[in-house]
């Protein structure tokens, strides 16, 4: 297949730069997306080149149509090319992080992805700021004639918690020329695993501590019907029925290893799938069904319930990026994987936690969890 495509002198223009301009652009700035993605894609619009077989093209069939084995060459074939085929090194070196930064090893979202409503925002610089809106009034019935009572927006503004990261891979020049691809791969492909991880801790904490320096939008918790038995299924029930009253799916579970063992092996959980319930409240407060997962970033003794549609976003400044860098005086190589977001915080209700050592009796639900209600801020 070696230059059957014409792509030794075009390559540049065809796929890398329109993939460069489309992650860059105004419009589309903040865009989380793999070169594999985009050249199978082509969300740009532009033309999604095909092999000889008249399959999209991979990866794989750009390595063989520069005449490298895609399981045996290195990447000492890619950085010393003079054609186009040389700027095969970056989507080599960026795809397979981003694969373990985005995706679970079954294919599925990260964590973090499925707790955000809105991943990849773009932010300028000048606004690392977040706003906080609430509304003073409701609506109300009104007389003929009469006008609509009127609601002010009132705003408070604090710096959102936003930062950098990352990590400089150093390889020798031995390693470089010794290890094939796939070696390579799977080692990029684990630091973005690890990456990913900080990135599931750092979302999980801005529904637990807020995003806020303040600590004033962290989550709330209401207690349990008996802190003598701990955790029951009343609890639980109890919370949804609240927030199926208020138009809240807290149908996402954050807890710690022990108690969220502990939650799947309830009979309520557990046996579900043995038929549905007799009676089912016409609001449906129990969910078909309930995403659980186990972080070290809740405490053993509570709960925390989300509403991923309305929850959290992540603000991006720069997407995820690789850069290569070369130490003459040690024949060393660095790649450096970095990106600077934030995870914001979006509907103050969206998020609500259960803490087993607490009495329901004496901590309830915040006043402002009810229609409308939203919490008090200082304007």
């Amino acid at each position: 297949m070696a230059g059957e495509l014409g792509l030794k002198d075009t390559l540049k223009s065809k796929l890398i730069h329109p993939y460069w301009w489309y992650r860059l652009s105004g419009k589309d700035r903040g865009t989380i997306i793999s070169f594999h993605q985009f050249m199978q894609t082509r969300p740009d619009g532009g033309e999604v080149l095909r092999n000889g077989a008249g399959e999209v093209l991979t990866l794989d069939d750009l390595f063989r149509e520069a005449g490298i084995d895609p399981k045996r060459g290195n990447l000492e074939n890619l950085v010393h090319r003079d054609d186009d085929f040389q700027f095969l090194l970056g989507p080599f070196l960026e795809d397979p992080f981003l694969k373990g930064y985005l995706d679970t090893p079954d294919e599925q979202p990260a964590l973090w992805r499925r707790l955000c409503a809105v991943t990849g925002v773009a932010t300028d610089n000048e606004a690392m700021r977040k706003g906080y809106m609430k509304s003073e009034g409701v609506p109300t019935r009104t007389g003929e004639g009469e006008n609509f009572p009127e609601a002010k927006l009132l705003q408070s503004r604090e710096a959102l918690a936003w930062g950098k990261y990352g990590i400089t891979l150093r390889v020798t020049e031995e390693f470089v020329r010794a290890n094939p691809f796939p070696i390579i791969e799977a080692w990029i492909l684990e630091t973005g695993r690890i990456c990913q991880e900080m990135q599931n801790q750092r979302a999980v904490q801005a529904l637990y501590d807020g995003d806020l320096a303040s600590g004033a939008n962290a989550c709330p918790f209401i207690g349990v019907a008996s802190t003598v038995n701990g955790l029951q299924y009343i609890d639980v029930n109890r919370l949804w029925t609240r927030g199926m009253k208020i138009g809240e799916r807290w149908f996402t579970l954050l807890s710690a290893e022990e108690l969220s063992c502990r939650v799947g092996m309830m009979d309520e959980f557990k046996n579900r799938q043995l038929g549905a319930p007799l009676i089912v409240l016409g609001n449906r407060p129990e969910p078909p069904e309930m995403n659980r997962y186990a972080t070290d970033q809740v405490p053993d003794h509570q709960l925390v319930f989300v509403d991923v549609s309305h929850a959290l976003r992540e603000r991006s400044f720069i997407p995820p990026n690789v850069k290569e860098s070369e130490t003459p005086e040690n024949w060393t190589k660095g790649i450096t994987f970095g990106w600077s977001d934030a995870f914001e915080r979006m509907s103050d209700r969206a998020v609500i936690g259960v803490d087993e050592t607490l009495a329901f009796a004496e901590h309830g639900f915040p006043s402002w969890y009810v229609i409308g209600g939203t919490r008090q801020w200082a304007a």
